[in-house]
């Protein structure tokens, strides 16, 4: 019934210490790697949440980037605004002195003009010696 030719006991001794001997080993390498990957799902889940923290200060560091920059720029606006509103008040100044400095060239050629009247209205009619006494 059974197709299985018979053999010796010696060969099935052999063959019964062969497949022990591969029991064995095949039931170590089970052992060693149900072991293993008894500690893989540990290391996996012991390292996910260490990339997970590290992509969160990723992010944090990421967004504080941003918002340095934010302020960054707002500081640069403001000081561009600073120097601008400096700019014009320096020209508004220059332009002031520049038109009093006009205004007093103007008050004295005034003078001049004016001292240059009264001696020529002095010289004719005699009128400084009455003046001077």
């Amino acid at each position: 019934m059974s197709s299985i030719p018979k053999m010796d006991p010696i060969d099935q001794w052999d063959l019964n210490d062969l497949q022990v001997s591969i029991d064995g080993s095949i039931s170590r390498s089970v052992s060693s790697t149900v072991q293993v990957t008894s500690d893989f799902p540990t290391a996996i889940v012991v390292t996910f949440p260490l990339y997970d923290l590290i992509d969160q200060q990723a992010e944090q560091l990421d967004e504080l980037r941003k918002q340095l920059e934010r302020e960054r720029n707002l500081k640069f606006e403001e000081a561009s605004k600073e120097c601008d509103n400096v700019d014009a008040i320096t020209s508004k100044a220059m332009s002031i002195k520049e038109a009093g400095a006009a205004k007093l060239q103007e008050l004295d050629n005034k003078a001049e003009e004016i001292v240059k009247q009264v001696h020529s209205f002095c010289s004719s009619a005699d009128l400084c010696m009455l003046v001077s006494v």
